[in-house]
């Protein structure tokens, strides 16, 4: 990137000042000569100046490097940095947090990192800037490598930032994707706001023509895996025949931080050039561009700079992804080495085929250019000030004597934001003409038939606009505690709530799942997001309490979160629908909708309230039903999976781990059960096993309980050293069953275990430490499991 680029757009001065200030974290400072990372930090940095922000950068390494730090200083950024005295720079960090009001966190381990600051100051907005998908980067890696031990660790880093990633993406504000592919990824992974800025690039394309140029170049900094494996590939297995074509071509493999494996790439031949200050002329002098990338992630900044110099590419569709770019039109795209090479003559030496990519690459940069990003990040920044809108929904019948105060309430805290909705159920009295009286502040009303209070809402729900509902009853007020809680609205997620007056008792406090086992929260407490309504409606069999339902739902929803305020949002009157109706089908339903939804520890605690010890023991050794696994119907390989509690890392054993076992053994068509004595399973658990099509068996760990099952089992895979060396020895009685102990996680090997594992025809460990106890027997190395490894271990078991 020419630095003269941008001082020139500094220049141009900045826009209105919004009076806010961003905190933008990355591993460094941007060495925007060094990486493409880097040189797209520098441009947002620049445009969150000219956008009026003030800017603070932290650099996670603390090094104030030059000319980067003068740089900074120069756009008017202020820079945290290492002083000597440990500690200072990152303390110094906590102290500026009381005046930041956005966060740009770049890279998933410095987001996970530096998560504390949104405790710190919750107001802070949080964005994430992904950089490029690592999980997709390292999984691609992964698949390449042929030696299995490298193979199964990059796979097993990038199962680490998988998890990390898509957390990250459902918790910051806004993730910033860095092409439209991976996007797509994130929201179909259900991410939760999710924006796109790809790199930035500035045209600066040179005069020189097709017969002016001579070489091939390559550019990228080779601290980065992708590009070392891109070039090592390109001089090894596709310039040779290129060279016997065109002998005496140079090539040209420009970058910082050349490893000894690429500097031993050097002859007269291939130009290693290390770091270059000003590459301009590499990009002015040669021929053409080739990106050979065999893995990666994200948008790769190499090819957008080939474009601002207008220089013709040829490149694998790694290289080119989520760039939008045509085959023949603005690129020239090959995936084997055989299509490199013909793309590469083919390039070098049709003249009106160079013309064409030249003169078309413009119109592939215009999306990326400098100006047209500008506002695009002008409006992500912007988007997080927006409020939500809410609609009040109100279901009426005959309301003539309390409306008019309910609207009232209402006009108060009316904003363009908040949409005042209301059904009526054909009044026969004076409603009407009071709604339509009040048009100002009423925005809609329908008056419809309906069959009851939940139906009307649910009809009513699908007439409102906006992304948090509030149910108010005809006879309810409006207090200021709402107006309070709108800007605290940020995630289309989570149901905030709050208390309320009932006459002239306050309510207001946190519920959990389990206390609401007690009581149910006021419906006019609580504002839900319309998320909730795409995957639930009001149960119309309960008349009364379909809202104490819902909040069940969503209480023991791992989809939704909840968060509580202590305001006052409403206040009502004793007396209402609920006070004097009662609900027969709830109060006859409730238990079975407790054991249903809540965790079975909460449902646990529900019934030693409810029963005391005595009837909490009897109940649930009486509903511990045996389950009979149905007859075997195919040669499917049937694998039964027992553990005494799966719901913790229970004696080392990774519940997480597992769950991907699990998931990889139905992917290769085993037929797969789960048997463990205690009912423990959390809901989600519960819900992805059975997804999976695992059969979830309750049954107690003794030999007499298993014996029903071991007739449709052939392998039994235990987990962990606490069960029952009895079940051990009573399966080696069933001789088409074969078992598996699994000690992954425990480094050490104790008597006890080693008994069970000698008593079991496969141990899987991944610790050196068990081959010494256990010569001459079949030991697997499958912690950080992959489906080659596993259908090794079952042919050898077979």
């Amino acid at each position: 990137m020419n630095n003269n680029k941008i001082a020139e757009k500094i220049e141009e001065g900045s826009t209105t000042l919004p009076g806010k200030t961003i905190l933008v974290i990355d591993a460094c400072l941007p060495q925007y000569d060094k990486d493409s990372g880097s040189n797209r930090m520098l441009h947002l940095l620049r445009m969150f100046k000219r956008l009026g922000y003030q800017v603070i950068f932290f650099p996670d390494n603390g090094k104030a490097n030059e000319p980067y730090f003068t740089l900074l200083n120069g756009l008017g950024i202020e820079v945290i940095y290492r002083t000597g005295r440990s500690g200072t720079w990152k303390n110094a960090l906590k102290q500026c947090l009381t005046r930041v009001d956005i966060c740009w966190l770049s890279r998933p381990d410095l987001n996970e990192k530096y998560s504390y600051i949104f405790n710190i100051n919750p107001k802070i907005k949080w964005i994430y800037d992904s950089l490029d998908l690592h999980y997709v980067r390292l999984g691609r890696e992964a698949n390449l490598l042929e030696d299995a031990h490298k193979r199964m660790k990059v796979q097993k880093q990038a199962n680490t930032f998988e998890k990390l990633e898509m957390s990250l993406a459902k918790t910051a504000d806004v993730t910033i994707a860095i092409t439209a592919t991976e996007e797509e990824e994130l929201n179909r992974r259900g991410a939760r706001n999710v924006k796109v800025v790809p790199n930035i690039h500035v045209s600066q394309a040179g005069s020189n023509t097709f017969a002016q140029r001579e070489g091939i170049m390559f550019i990228g900094g080779f601290a980065h895996l992708p590009n070392v494996d891109a070039v090592i590939w390109l001089i090894n297995e596709i310039m040779p025949v290129v060279w016997q074509a065109l002998p005496g071509t140079k090539v040209y493999l420009v970058g910082s931080n050349p490893p000894p494996e690429v500097a031993a790439l050097a002859n007269e031949l291939v130009i290693v050039t290390g770091y270059i200050n000003d590459v301009s002329s590499y990009f002015n002098n040669s021929r053409l561009f080739v990106a050979p990338l065999r893995y990666g992630a994200g948008m790769k900044g190499k090819i957008g700079q080939a474009l601002e110099y207008a220089l013709p590419i040829v490149s694998t569709k790694i290289g080119t992804e989520g760039m939008n770019l045509q085959n023949g039109i603005h690129v020239l795209e090959a995936n084997t080495v055989g299509a490199l090479q013909q793309s590469i003559l083919d390039l070098y030496t049709n003249e009106e085929l160079w013309e064409k990519l030249q003169g078309n690459a413009l119109s592939a940069l215009k999306p990326l250019l400098y100006d047209h990003q500008e506002e695009n990040v002008k409006e992500i920044l912007s988007s997080l000030y927006k409020p939500y809108k809410v609609t009040i929904i109100t279901v009426v019948q005959n309301a003539e004597a309390t409306l008019q105060d309910l609207i009232d309430s209402v006009a108060k805290y009316k904003t363009p934001e908040v949409q005042f909705l209301v059904w009526d159920g054909q009044s026969t009295d004076r409603t009407l003409q009071i709604l339509e009286q009040n048009s100002n502040v009423v925005d809609h009303y329908v008056s419809l038939p309906d069959s009851g209070i939940y139906d009307a809402v649910n009809k009513a729900i699908q007439l409102a606009n906006g992304e948090f509902y509030l149910f108010m009853g005809a006879d309810d007020l409006l207090s200021e505690g709402f107006r309070q809680m709108l800007p605290i609205l940020k995630d289309v997620k989570t149901i905030y709530y709050g208390g309320v007056y009932k006459d002239s008792t306050r309510v207001s406090k946190p519920y959990s799942a389990y206390q609401l086992t007690k009581e149910h929260i006021c419906h006019q407490a609580i504002i839900y997001p319309r998320a909730v309504f795409e995957k639930y409606t009001y149960d119309t069999r309960y008349q009364v309490f379909a809202d104490y339902l819902l909040n069940l739902q969503c209480w023991t929803d791992p989809d939704f979160k909840q968060h509580y305020e202590d305001l006052i949002i409403a206040k009502f009157s004793a007396g209402g629908f609920s006070d004097i109706h009662q609900d027969v089908n709830f109060a006859r339903d409730k238990e079975a909708l407790f054991k249903q939804l809540l965790s079975p520890w909460d449902y646990l605690r529900y019934l030693r309230r409810k029963l005391g010890y005595g009837g909490l023991l009897s109940e649930v050794l009486g509903g511990l039903k045996p389950y009979t696994l149905p007859k075997k119907d195919s040669e499917r390989l049937s694998i039964m999976f027992v553990n005494e509690d799966f719901t913790t890392n229970h004696q080392a054993i990774n519940p997480h781990r597992t769950y991907e076992m699990i998931e990889m053994l139905c992917r290769l068509d085993y037929e797969v059960s789960f048997l463990t004595p205690y009912p423990y399973f959390q809901k989600f658990q519960l819900e992805k096993l059975q997804t999976l099509g695992v059969k979830f068996i309750e049954a107690s760990l003794s030999p007499s309980s298993l014996e029903p099952f071991l007739d449709q089992v052939e392998i039994i895979w235990f987990l962990g050293y606490q069960n029952n060396p009895r079940l051990v020895k009573s399966i080696k009685k069933k001789r088409h069953i074969k078992s598996i102990f699994d000690v992954s996680g425990l480094p050490t090997p104790e008597e006890r275990t080693l008994v069970l594992a000698k008593q079991s025809h496969v141990t899987i460990t991944e610790t050196p430490e068990w081959k010494a106890q256990l010569v001459n027997r079949n030991l697997f190395h499958v912690y950080q499991p992959d489906m080659a490894s596993l259908k090794t271990m079952f042919n050898h078991l077979r």
